[in-house]
């Protein structure tokens, strides 16, 4: 492979997350890959919390990293990262991630074997959280693959790509024109990009050697259930407009509606909606957050039913926190 090895640009959105970005950029730095060939791409903006004393900290432990300042965007965030490098691989981060040391030689493996492809990363959350935490247990259950013992990658279907963890060609990238910036608030842009990926021909794969932590803060499922209403309501409807294919989709079907949905899904959207304007929804979820540490109390067609009420949600229930109403904030 020594003879195949390709550059790699690191592109890191952050936002206010300072401790976790300095863990990630010491895993980067600790990268069983030539360091000559990695460059990180810190892109942040001017509402958050000051990074640049933890760039400059990581910069004089070896790693090369530069930061740079743009609109507080996920989008624009990743297209300004994307520009500003220039590996033959871009590989991009969510900052509250944690990778081992074979992270990126494991995409670049990938894309020497797939001769360019969209990589996703293998992602879980910490085992300790999901012994810990129903919360937990339900959402790590949303990223688990199954895959055999032989399995280094598996398909991936495009509204599963994840922006938060994946890798692509430079050339691939920006043949495509970047991430669509119109995605202004949360949601929307990763799975319209994998959809645009896969009409243009590029493979689509999720490598079982590429692992991601993903170490998110302060989440409760209310708090989740609020960033899922909020991307059905301003990210669903212009991801169908885009892609009317999506709307084969129960998820799309249920925060979107429209005369192809059958008859059992629109009643069950009447439902849920139903359900919402009683505040029920609500009510099971403080429940959920009140027995979250009691695993004998784990219940999934809870978790289920009130991710469904959130994707059919009219008034906004669950959105009170004005971080979530920020534009493309993580």
């Amino acid at each position: 492979m020594k003879a195949e090895l390709k550059s790699v640009s690191v592109v890191i959105a952050t936002h206010s997350r300072i401790e976790p970005l300095a863990d990630l950029l010491d895993d980067l730095r600790s990268q069983d890959y030539p360091a000559g060939l990695i460059e990180v791409v810190v892109v942040d903006s001017p509402q958050g919390e000051d990074c640049s004393e933890v760039v400059a900290s990581a910069r004089t432990k070896g790693l090369n990293v530069t930061r740079l300042l743009t609109d507080n965007n996920l989008a624009c965030k990743r297209n300004c990262g994307a520009r500003a490098s220039r590996g033959q691989i871009l590989v991009f981060l969510d900052d509250d991630l944690r990778i081992g040391i074979r992270f990126l030689a494991a995409h670049v493996s990938h894309q020497i074997e797939l001769g360019g492809a969209v990589v996703s990363s293998s992602i879980r959350f910490p085992e300790e959280w999901v012994r810990e935490s129903n919360f937990y247990r339900f959402r790590d259950a949303q990223h688990r693959l199954t895959a055999g013992p032989e399995d280094r990658s598996l398909p991936n279907p495009p509204h599963r790509v994840v922006a938060m963890s994946f890798s692509i060609p430079r050339t691939a990238f920006a043949s495509l024109g970047g991430f669509d910036t119109g995605f202004r608030r949360y949601g929307g842009e990763d799975i319209d990009f994998g959809m645009r990926c896969a009409s243009a021909g590029y493979e689509l794969v999720t490598s079982m050697e590429a692992k991601s932590e993903h170490r998110e803060s302060s989440a409760t499922m209310r708090r989740y259930i609020a960033k899922i209403e909020l991307a059905s309501q301003s990210s669903a409807p212009r991801l169908v407009g885009k892609h009317p294919e999506l709307r084969q989709l129960m998820t799309f079907q249920l925060s979107v509606p429209g005369s192809q949905a059958r008859l059992k899904v629109r009643l069950a959207r009447k439902f849920f909606r139903f359900a919402n304007g009683l505040r029920i929804a609500g009510l099971v979820a403080r429940l959920l957050d009140a027995v979250d540490k009691n695993p004998r109390l784990y219940a999934n067609s809870a978790y289920r039913f009130v991710n469904a009420v959130a994707l059919a949600a009219s008034p906004r229930e669950f959105c009170q926190d004005d971080n979530f109403m920020s534009s493309g904030t993580q």
